[in-house]
């Protein structure tokens, strides 16, 4: 017990040392000391520079408040600790706090990851930073870039989460074709390279898109989960169900699970075909595409002739049903059910207009 005391007080005793260590003036061209709001301030001009700790601060224009440990740095300003490099036109910069608030081309670079902004505010005890205005920060997640209105993100744990109707921007293996999300919120989590994207979530890529209230965008393995009310629109297809996972790995959706009250409606000329079930599983290769519709499987589909006559349409239920595309040209069509559970159905195009 009087081990971890003085453990606890050493590291208290540390983090005072570090956050109330003096500001130092290192240089400046011309100094002069003025009156302001009733304190005496250092007014420096010229290649200023001042040193705190491992923090070294450069700028065109400063006014040192030693009393408080405060300094306002104006032009060109730069800011280096070793961990971090900021840029921008001016920082209030609180030596006490090590907090530095920018304003104007902010520019904050921390490893591999670099942001630009309107203002920041970024404290150097705990690498946390909050950022507003046009907002965008890279390799937030591997390839990817965040932007918005408003960012809070903190370098120890990985995490940001970022609000004003946020956009997050990969770029596939080509660097072409992007993946683009956008919500009113967005949380992301760095180490597990996972995205949450909350709130009207609209999703494009290629020629498809998603709408949704929650999305959650898995970075490693790309894949993408869509929950409450998902839907998908890609080409002539709607698909929906209570969620739905996609896997990506071109421009059109490579494959994917639709789960619960699973439906695909596919209209194709005047006419609409549609498969519905508890599940559905979609794949493709090339030009060719499987469906497998499971649980109460019900497919309903308009057939031609070799003129492109329309004939009629066939309703089809059972336990499975298997459907193979090519070209988008239905070639194959596989009924799995228990005996006398299954029920095939062809409606000539006759009857269809006397109904």
């Amino acid at each position: 017990m009087i081990k971890n005391k003085v453990i606890l007080c050493l590291l208290f005793y540390h983090m005072a040392i570090f956050a109330g260590s003096r500001l130092e003036l290192v240089n400046a061209a011309k100094g002069e000391l003025i009156q302001k709001n009733g304190r005496e301030i250092r007014k420096l001009e010229g290649n200023v520079h001042l040193r705190q700790g491992d923090a070294y601060l450069y700028c065109d224009l400063a006014f040192f408040d030693m009393t408080a440990n405060r300094v306002t740095l104006i032009s060109h300003v730069e800011i280096y600790d070793g961990r971090h490099r900021l840029n921008a036109d001016t920082v209030r910069y609180e030596g006490n706090q090590r907090i530095e608030s920018a304003f104007g081309h902010v520019q904050l670079i921390q490893e591999n990851q670099s942001l630009e902004a309107d203002s920041v505010v970024y404290s150097q005890m705990n690498q946390e930073v909050h950022a507003t205005g046009h907002v965008t920060m890279n390799d937030i997640l591997e390839s990817a870039e965040l932007a918005g209105n408003d960012l809070l993100y903190q370098r120890n744990r990985e995490y940001g989460i970022a609000k004003g109707n946020p956009e997050l921007i990969q770029l596939d293996s080509t660097g072409h074709d992007s993946l683009i999300i956008r919500s009113r919120i967005m949380e992301i989590w760095g180490e597990r390279q996972v995205a949450v994207a909350t709130d009207n979530v609209s999703i494009q890529r290629g020629e498809w898109r998603a709408h949704c209230d929650l999305a959650k965008f898995y970075s490693p393995d790309r894949h993408l989960v869509l929950y409450d009310n998902p839907q998908i629109f890609e080409r002539n297809q709607n698909i929906k169900g209570d969620s739905i996972k996609i896997f990506l790995v071109e421009s059109e959706l490579d494959s994917g699970i639709i789960y619960g009250h699973a439906s695909i409606q596919s209209k194709n000329r005047s006419f609409e075909d549609q498969l519905k079930g508890d599940r559905v599983t979609f794949s493709s290769a090339d030009s060719n595409r499987v469906i497998i519709v499971e649980g109460e499987a019900q497919s309903s589909y308009h057939v031609f002739n070799e003129k492109d006559q329309w004939e009629g349409i066939n309703q089809i239920n059972g336990d499975r049903i298997t459907l193979k595309f090519s070209e988008d040209e239905l070639i194959f069509v596989g009924v799995q059910s228990q005996p006398g559970e299954s029920q095939g159905e062809f409606i000539p195009a006759q009857d269809v207009w006397r109904e």
